[in-house]
């Protein structure tokens, strides 16, 4: 009879609030998804999500990236809040005119 062990797991919702904040949660998964280093290498998927599954994360690569963050080192921001940096720059903006109209 052989014995597996299992790692402690953490769920994605549960990352999401070890992280302090959902949204640097959010931008490690990302990171992470996405290849970025130094977070693809760090964080540790044990199962992926998907339809009526949850997404299960390794513990201890959760405990070295909530490490990094306090040390300093953010992840990149998402693609929506690079897209929104921008977002009220042109000449239509409503930051410069009185109720969205042109001065």
């Amino acid at each position: 009879m052989t014995v597996q062990i299992k790692p402690f797991v953490v769920k994605r919702a549960d990352f999401l609030r070890l992280m302090g904040s959902p949204l640097i949660g959010r931008r490690v998964l990302y990171a992470a998804d996405h290849g970025l280093v130094p977070w693809c290498d760090l964080l540790k998927t044990i199962r992926e999500g998907g339809r009526g599954s949850e997404r299960l994360l390794d513990y201890e690569s959760t405990q070295a990236c909530y490490e990094i963050i306090r040390a300093g080192v953010m992840p990149p921001l998402l693609p929506c809040e690079t897209a929104a940096k921008g977002q009220n720059r042109g000449r239509r903006s409503f930051l410069r005119s009185k109720k969205g109209r042109r001065v």
